[in-house]
């Protein structure tokens, strides 16, 4: 702990814990930036050259620019790099793009 970090605790006890769950946080939302640029990547990729709006991340997937071929395509692709598994039991889950992103927070 460097000197500032010592001084700071020892009169603010709380700080550290505080430090540590903020710096958590900070890593948990630049995963799912993470996750979210790696579909949105993926899912770009997959409608080359056509570039599906995703304007609306609670919209269907399957509305307008993707297709069904697509969508399976897409969850093959997110299947395969975050190493989870889609059910058919969560294809309504997955449906949106944030549940989609969603989904995969909680698988990895």
């Amino acid at each position: 702990m460097s000197m500032i970090t010592q001084s700071l605790c020892a009169t603010r006890p709380n700080a550290s814990a505080k430090y540590v769950g903020m710096k958590i946080a900070k890593q948990q939302d630049q995963k799912v930036s993470n996750v979210r640029s790696q579909i949105i990547t993926m899912i770009n990729d997959i409608c080359s050259p056509m570039i599906p709006n995703l304007s609306n991340p609670s919209g269907a997937l399957v509305d307008g620019d993707l297709d069904s071929l697509h969508f399976a395509s897409v969850l093959m692709a997110v299947e395969d790099e975050f190493g989870i598994t889609i059910d058919e039991d969560d294809v309504e889950k997955v449906s949106t793009l944030n549940g989609l992103i969603a989904f995969v927070e909680d698988k990895t």
